[in-house]
C-alpha cells in the first residue's frame, strides 16, 4: 500500500495531496451539514477561490509550489490547460504573485 505524500499549509489550515486535491488539516469531526461533507471530500487547487489564498503566508505559498513543481514537471501531477486553466508555470507563477501583493498590502496597511 502506497503512502499518500501531501505539503501541509498552515496559514490556510490545509493540506495538498499530490493529486492538487485540498483537504482541511483537522478532520477529527464528522461533517454536521451537507456543505461540510462535500469540503471533506476535497477541492481542487484551480476551483479555490481568492479568499482561500488571501490567508496563504508567503511561505506556505512557496512551499506548495515547490512541493507541486516536480509532480507536474515528472508527469505525476497531470495539469489540464484549457482556455479557462493556463499552464502550470502561468498558473503558479500568477498565485505566487497574488499570495506576495496581498501579504505586502496587509503588513504595509495603515490605520484609519
Amino acid at each position: 500500500m502506497s503512502q499518500i505524500s501531501y505539503v501541509g499549509l498552515e496559514s490556510v489550515g490545509s493540506i495538498v495531496t499530490t493529486d492538487g486535491i485540498i483537504f482541511p488539516i483537522d478532520l477529527s469531526e464528522g461533517p454536521e451539514t451537507a456543505s461540510d461533507a462535500e469540503e471533506m471530500m476535497g477541492v481542487h487547487l484551480v476551483d479555490t477561490d481568492d479568499d482561500w489564498w488571501n490567508n496563504m503566508s508567503v511561505e506556505d505559498c512557496n512551499e506548495l509550489m515547490g512541493f507541486l513543481t516536480p509532480l507536474v514537471l515528472n508527469g505525476d501531477l497531470v495539469w489540464e490547460t484549457c482556455t479557462l486553466t493556463p499552464s502550470f508555470v502561468n498558473w503558479g507563477m500568477e498565485r505566487l504573485q497574488y499570495v506576495i501583493n496581498h501579504n505586502y498590502l496587509i503588513e504595509n496597511m495603515e490605520t484609519i
